[in-house]
């Protein structure tokens, strides 16, 4: 079967892509990849907290944004806070008092998504940092923290978004999908786990 693997740096991570099947080693190919990458690239340069130029680094320095996407995204967060009973809160306390609205727990799954559509018509399997999402069936591996060269089991993911259940002692709590490996697990990308 053939397959193509792309990775590049966006979001501040990695973020690969596999596609396989008929026509995946296709220009066309290459370029629905190229497409879900520079979607990719947009929702960074709008919700980047570690961008001056971002539109998220302009909300937070109190001026106005005028952007669909900002709207949307302050709306899907507070849909969020209300069905997580306040879990999930991108509005973080600031050292010295008040609050930043850092929408990272939501965006980037988000943003693999609206990439995701970019894909249309490829068996794929696209990863950033562990916000996944696929088309067709694959296996995941899923590796042990506390042995990252070993693996605790590997799941099936079929059609649609993913978010393993991760390690995270910050301030923000994110909901688990179906199905969930056992706590504390991360996901490892389909190249060190066979399809």
């Amino acid at each position: 079967m053939t397959r193509q693997a792309f990775v590049e740096q966006i979001m501040g991570l990695p973020v690969s892509v596999h596609v396989r099947g008929p026509g995946a080693d296709s220009p066309a190919a290459a370029n629905a990849v190229a497409g879900a990458f520079a979607e990719l690239r947009a929702m960074d340069a709008v919700f980047s907290p570690y961008r001056p130029d971002s539109r998220l680094s302009a909300l937070n320095r109190g001026e106005p944004v005028d952007d669909p996407l900002v709207d949307a995204v302050l709306d899907l967060c507070e849909q969020a806070r209300q069905r997580t009973g306040g879990y999930f809160n991108a509005y973080l306390p600031e050292t010295g008092g008040g609050t930043r609205f850092d929408p990272s727990g939501l965006v980037k799954g988000w943003a693999v998504e609206r990439a995701a559509e970019h894909l249309e018509g490829y068996a794929f399997y696209l990863n950033a940092g562990g916000d996944m999402t696929v088309r067709g069936s694959w296996r995941v591996g899923v590796e042990d923290p506390a042995q990252p060269d070993q693996l605790l089991t590997t799941i099936e993911v079929v059609d649609g978004p993913s978010r393993p259940r991760a390690v995270h002692t910050a301030e923000r709590t994110s909901w688990t999908r179906t199905p969930a490996p056992p706590p504390g697990a991360c996901a490892r990308s389909p190249s060190s786990a066979r399809p």
